[in-house]
């Protein structure tokens, strides 16, 4: 993990179970901040000034996989790990250059 936080290139996962990837979208509606809109009493909307506008997550690819039926298996980090990993790498570099899908 430690590969894709500083470099944000893909992580390979063991046994040949594909790898893990910074991926970057705009959304096409922003979320909502729902503290300052309690605060104001309208909705207000984040604007991701810090990644441009992106928000970003991890994707597990599941092409050349080693199994049968990957389409059964699905991945899902924890909460926190999702935020160290993301926050992290944003941090240091910045979310120009992740993949963009």
């Amino acid at each position: 993990m430690q590969k894709l936080v500083k470099t944000g290139m893909p992580q390979d996962l063991p046994n040949k179970m594909s790898f893990l990837q910074l991926v970057k979208y705009k959304p096409k509606v922003q979320p909502i901040n729902w503290q300052e809109t309690r605060k104001q009493g309208k909705h207000i909307r984040h604007n991701n000034l810090h990644t441009g506008g992106y928000q970003t997550f991890l994707r597990w690819s599941k092409r050349n996989t080693n199994f049968r039926n990957d389409f059964l298996w699905s991945f899902t980090p924890t909460r926190t790990h999702k935020r160290k990993t993301i926050n992290n790498y944003i941090m240091e570099h910045g979310a120009n250059h992740l993949v963009e899908v």
